[in-house]
């Protein structure tokens, strides 16, 4: 009765980081929609943009064949990949405006942008794995509701 109980418990509490996650990403998209919108329009962005538009558009379409495993590891990838450049991606910024390619503020909208797209792409990959990791696995494999 107790592992039964631990298994409900693990994955209750894995839908409530879930759900933490998605007031945070709701928080950010509904807060900081000039950040969205300087994502949108920076050349020196086009890159994460494009690859946030993607996943979201692929996530959507998993989430609707409930395909939780694919929808983890495409958000996944995507932070991955945002993440591993962004200070890179900073400082190339940062030589831009000292080279006199970009203003202060633009640099300033662009560095706290791409920060923005940084933290969209981490609750996104996190609120898959939480919600992914609500389920169990059943002895044929087949995911079978925790809950």
């Amino acid at each position: 009765m107790t592992l039964i109980w631990s298994c409900n418990t693990l994955m209750v509490l894995h839908r409530k980081h879930a759900l933490n996650h998605l007031h945070r990403l709701h928080e950010r998209c509904e807060d900081e929609d000039n950040r969205a919108r300087t994502v949108s329009s920076a050349n020196e962005l086009k890159a994460q943009h494009q690859l946030l538009l993607t996943t979201v558009n692929e996530l959507i379409t998993l989430l609707k064949a409930q395909d939780w495993i694919k929808a983890t590891e495409i958000t996944r990838h995507a932070y991955e990949l945002i993440h591993e450049q962004y200070e890179q991606q900073r400082t190339s910024i940062i030589k831009s405006t000292a080279s006199g390619g970009l203003t202060v503020v633009e640099t300033t909208a662009i560095a706290q942008a791409l920060r923005w797209i940084d933290r969209v792409s981490w609750h996104l990959a996190r609120i898959s794995h939480h919600y992914m990791s609500s389920f169990t696995w059943d002895s044929d494999n087949t995911i079978q509701s925790g809950l």
